[in-house]
C-alpha cells in the first residue's frame, strides 16, 4: 500500500455511502491522516472541496432515478441532502443546465460528474531544486494574506521541542542513504507522527517534489499552527524534501539546525566560538581510512599516487560525490589520504561519513566507481588537461 492507495480507498469508502451518513473520521483513518488533513489534501488534489465533490456525485447518480423512474422529486431532494425541492432544483439546474422536472419530462444527454481517483506521476530524476528552505521563511501571499516565519517568532523552549523531529528526519536520511527510499515505508509503520509519515509516504511513492512541497505548505497554511507545532512542520517539509533530493544527512542536519539557530549548530560542533567549524567523528573516520589497505596492484591507487595535487583537484571537480565515496571504499591508505588532502575539510568529513553509512559494498561496485574516476583521468590527460601516463 502507498499514499495514493490510502486516498483512493477513502474515496471508495465515500462512494459506497453517498446517500447514507458518511463518517468522515473513518474516511480519514483509511487515508492514514486526520480528518482535517484529509479534507485539505483531497481539496488540493481534486481541485474542489470534499463537500462539493459529494454534492456533484449525488446529483449525478440521482439522474438515474429521475428518468426512468417515478420517485417523487421531493423524496429525491431529501435523499441528496436538500431540505426543499426548490433548493434541489436550483442545484440540479446549476450543474446540468436543466431543472429536474424538465429533465424528467424531456430527457437530454447530461454530463455526469464521475468519481475521482488519484494517480501521482513518478518524478523523473533526483536532485530537484526544491527551494522550500527559502520559501517557507519568506513573505508569501495566499487566501490568508502575507506570511513571514522568522526565527524570532519561536521561543527557545519551542525550538527545543523540535529536536526529536530533527532526530527522526536524520534517522530517515540515514536509512535512505543506506537502504534506499523504499525502506522508509517500514519506518512509517512504526511511527505515529502523522505529518512526517504522510510526507515520507509521498516520497516513497515517487511523488514529484513540487507536489510534495505544495501539499506540505498547503497543510501548514491551512492550519492554525503556532509555536512548536508550526516550526516542526516547517522543518519536516524541508527535511523530507532534502531526503528526496538525495542530500547528505550531514547537510540536512546542518540545514535543520540552522532553522533553530546558531546555538544548536554550536552544540553539534558545526560552529564554534573561535570561528572554526568542528566535524564530529572526523578524526576517527579519517584514521580508519588511512590505515586501510587497498586492492593489491590497483590501477586506481597507482594513478592517484602519481598525479599532482593540481591534477587531482581537476579530476575531483568532475567527480560525483557518491562515486568518490564508493571508489575510496576500495582504495589504499596512501592514495586515499592524497585524495582527501585535496578536499576541503567540510567535504572530506561528508565523504568519510558517507563511506561509513555505506557499510559493506561489493568489490564490483567499488571497482565500477573507480573506473569512472579513471576514465575522467584518462579523458583529461588526452585533452592535455593533466599529466598522466597510463599503460
Amino acid at each position: 500500500m502507498n499514499t495514493t492507495s490510502y486516498l483512493n480507498d477513502a474515496v471508495r469508502y465515500i462512494e459506497k455511502r453517498l446517500f447514507d451518513v458518511i463518517d468522515f473520521t473513518e474516511a480519514a483513518r483509511i487515508a492514514c491522516c486526520s480528518e482535517y488533513q484529509f479534507r485539505r489534501i483531497f481539496s488540493y488534489l481534486a481541485g474542489m472541496p470534499l463537500n462539493e465533490y459529494i454534492r456533484k456525485r449525488r446529483l449525478s447518480l440521482i439522474t438515474e432515478q429521475l428518468y426512468p423512474g417515478d420517485a417523487r422529486i421531493i423524496d429525491l431532494a431529501y435523499r441528496c441532502g436538500y431540505e426543499t425541492p426548490d433548493a434541489f432544483g436550483k442545484a440540479f439546474a446549476a450543474q446540468f443546465g436543466i431543472t429536474p422536472s424538465a429533465y424528467r419530462k424531456k430527457p437530454v444527454p447530461l454530463t455526469i460528474f464521475p468519481p475521482h481517483f488519484f494517480h501521482i506521476s513518478l518524478f523523473e530524476g533526483i536532485g530537484a531544486n526544491h527551494r522550500v528552505f527559502h520559501e517557507l521563511w519568506q513573505p508569501r501571499h495566499n487566501d490568508k494574506g502575507g506570511h513571514m516565519y522568522k526565527l524570532s517568532d519561536f521561543t527557545n523552549a519551542e525550538r527545543d521541542k523540535c529536536l526529536p523531529v530533527v532526530a527522526q528526519i536524520i534517522e530517515c536520511a540515514n536509512i535512505t542513504r543506506a537502504q534506499g527510499v523504499l525502506a522508509l515505508e517500514e519506518w512509517c509503520k512504526q511511527h505515529e507522527n502523522t505529518f512526517i509519515t504522510f510526507m515520507l509516504l509521498m516520497v516513497c511513492d515517487g511523488t514529484n517534489p513540487e507536489l510534495v512541497r505544495d501539499i506540505g505548505v498547503t497543510l501548514i497554511d491551512s492550519g492554525d499552527y503556532k509555536g512548536e507545532e508550526l516550526l516542526s512542520r516547517l522543518m519536516t517539509v524541508e527535511g523530507v524534501l532534502s531526503i528526496q533530493a538525495g542530500e547528505n544527512p550531514v547537510i540536512i542536519e546542518k540545514k535543520l539546525f540552522s532553522m533553530l539557530g546558531e546555538k544548536y549548530l554550536m552544540a553539534k560542533g558545526y560552529m564554534s566560538t573561535d570561528g572554526n567549524p568542528h566535524y564530529p567523528e572526523y578524526e576517527r573516520r579519517y584514521a580508519a581510512m588511512a590505515a586501510k589497505e587497498g586492492i593489491p596492484g590497483s590501477e586506481f591507487d597507482a594513478a592517484f599516487e602519481a598525479l599532482s595535487n593540481r591534477d587531482i583537484q581537476m579530476v575531483l571537480r568532475e567527480t560525483d560525490q557518491h562515486d568518490l565515496s564508493l571508489a575510496l571504499k576500495a582504495s589504499g591508505g596512501t592514495a586515499a589520504v592524497k585524495i582527501m588532502g585535496n578536499l576541503s575539510k567540510r567535504l572530506a568529513a561528508m565523504i568519510l561519513e558517507e563511506m561509513e553509512l555505506m557499510g559493506t559494498v561489493t568489490k564490483a561496485d567499488a571497482l565500477t566507481a573507480q573506473g569512472k574516476l579513471l576514465d575522467t583521468v584518462k579523458r583529461l590527460s588526452e585533452m592535455d588537461g593533466i599529466v598522466y601516463t597510463y599503460g
